[in-house]
């Protein structure tokens, strides 16, 4: 879907609806049934970040009526972040918005996108950059009969996608919080709708007062990596949001190799995946409790170790891990729900699920045909032939 820079007024919207359905004489002949609302929910794929990642952010949308445009001002924290050219090059509007005409302005200042005079008691225009979405319904044949493609779901449907850029020099003592939303005091909305997909006359308008709107902010946390906890192999990921250290080889005793603390030390505590502690002493693997500390007894940091395709904790992807997952793929073990570093180790294959082609790969490591690459974020198991 092409960017959009210069967004369609509303006046050129309604000449779109009107031509694509009609030819006759226009007016506004619809009627409001008096009930319409929507809920508009901002979501990100990462809740914490660091400094210099890419956040994907949603626009998740259900309604009850045939709207026939939308347009939404998503302001985002000028402090934390920027937009770059993934935002641009990464905006996609769903299929489900086809066909159908969109765009997203990445060149306007705040105020204009939430309309000029608008005000809030609960953020400051200056504290914030924005982008302009908009989207206009597109017209196709059905049974020969000319219909609009009104968006209209009872059920949460992502409309919209595009990239924000944690700011790479962004330095905290600790974490920030940055905050994504759409002001419900803007007045650049769009509340044009149909009673009938095919019929142009059909077509009304709302307001603000008319159409009950419904906004859910995001919130992302910045957090920053303690500098005395030092990275020794670019291969290793440090994950917040799972709070799971991983991209370690296999078969370790230490992450001595890996990560090391500046004037401090590693202690290690290895849980079973009952939560008991384990008795593989002087093992690093799946569960293993990592906790970084200073040399004054700070607590810098903790993690549990994860090695995909390591279910008993042996640090070893082998036979037995082959029979734990025979049993996850007939339903017999279902622990790994119950945590989330045990998850991450059962989805060998990363693709955010566990299942029987996790439970096919770790037989192929088992019996030798393949091996897990652990530095790789998907398709881990690599053949050897």
């Amino acid at each position: 879907m092409k960017n959009i820079k210069k967004l369609i007024a509303l006046t050129a919207t309604i000449c779109i609806l009107v031509s694509a359905l009609s030819t006759a004489a226009f007016a506004f002949g619809g009627t409001a049934v008096g009930n319409e609302k929507m809920d508009i929910a901002i979501v990100t794929d990462k809740t914490s970040v660091h400094a210099g990642d890419v956040v994907k952010v949603s626009i998740n949308i259900s309604n009850n009526y045939n709207a026939a445009n939308m347009r939404w001002p998503v302001l985002f924290d000028n402090s934390v972040f920027e937009l770059g050219t993934e935002a641009e090059t990464d905006f996609t509007a769903a299929s489900v918005l086809t066909p159908g005409t969109s765009g997203i302005n990445t060149d306007i200042d705040t105020q204009t996108a939430i309309g000029a005079g608008v005000t809030s008691s609960s953020f400051k225009v200056e504290d914030y950059n924005a982008v302009l979405i908009q989207w206009v319904a597109g017209s196709s044949a059905e049974n020969g009969t000319q219909t609009m493609n009104c968006f209209n779901s009872s059920a949460s449907v992502t409309c919209f996608t595009f990239n924000l850029k944690v700011k790479a020099d962004l330095e905290g003592p600790t974490a920030i919080d940055g905050r994504i939303f759409i002001p419900s005091e803007a007045t650049t909305f769009y509340y044009m709708a149909m009673n009938s997909k095919t019929d142009a006359t059909t077509i009304y308008t709302m307001d603000k007062e008319t159409c009950l709107m419904t906004f859910d902010d995001a919130v992302v946390t910045v957090k920053f990596l303690n500098p005395e906890i030092v990275l020794l192999n670019e291969s290793v990921v440090l994950d917040y949001d799972n709070n799971a250290i991983y991209g370690l080889a296999e078969g370790l005793s230490s992450i001595e190799d890996y990560v090391t603390v500046t004037d401090g030390y590693v202690e290690y505590t290895r849980f079973a995946t009952d939560n008991t502690v384990a008795p593989f002493e002087g093992v690093v693997g799946t569960g293993t409790y990592v906790t970084f500390m200073g040399n004054d007894g700070t607590n810098l940091g903790e993690f549990f170790v994860v090695i995909f395709g390591d279910y008993n904790g042996d640090g070893l992807v082998d036979l037995e891990d082959d029979t734990y997952f025979a049993s996850i793929a007939n339903y017999e073990i279902m622990d790994y729900f119950e945590s989330q570093y045990l998850f991450l180790a059962c989805d060998v294959n990363g693709d955010g699920s566990v299942d029987t082609m996790d439970a096919t790969d770790v037989s192929s490591v088992a019996n030798y045909d393949a091996y897990v690459d652990q530095t790789l974020a998907e398709n881990r198991v690599v053949s050897y032939s």
